[in-house]
Formats: C-alpha cells, structure tokens, sequence
C-alpha cells in the first residue's frame, strides 16, 4: 500500500506465483487489485484474458474519473 503513495499510483496488480492455477506456464491466474483508496479484490482463478479485460475495465475507469476531475 506504500507503494501505491511512494510512486504516486492509482492501482496495483499482484499475482502469487506460487498459487497453484496462477502464474506461469498455465492459461489462468489469481490476482489482486490493491485501488489507491485501499480497496483490496481478489479475482478469482480464471483465464488470464479475462483477468486483463477486467484490469482495461478499472484503467478505462481511473482515466474517466481522472479526466472528470480535470475538466
């Protein structure tokens, strides 16, 4: 959570390799998204494409509230 204050971010993305079903070598993963606010969610084990479609879908959300705040 420091981190996310120490480089200023708005979202980290961390996985445990060591999870069976994530990491290398397999078609799924287990990720956290740890949110600015200090929201934690845990994505369950699923296709690694549909943890990055969910990950666009909080990007694409922090541009639009960053850019309302802009404007």
């Amino acid at each position: 959570k420091q981190k996310l204050i120490d480089k200023n971010l708005d979202l980290i993305v961390y996985n445990d390799i060591t999870v069976e079903g994530a990491g290398f070598d397999v078609d799924t993963n287990i990720v956290t998204l740890l949110h600015r606010d200090g929201r934690e969610e845990v994505l369950p084990k699923q296709l690694k494409i549909e943890i990055a479609d969910r990950i666009m879908d909080e990007v694409v959300a922090l541009l639009h509230t960053q850019e309302t705040v802009l404007s």
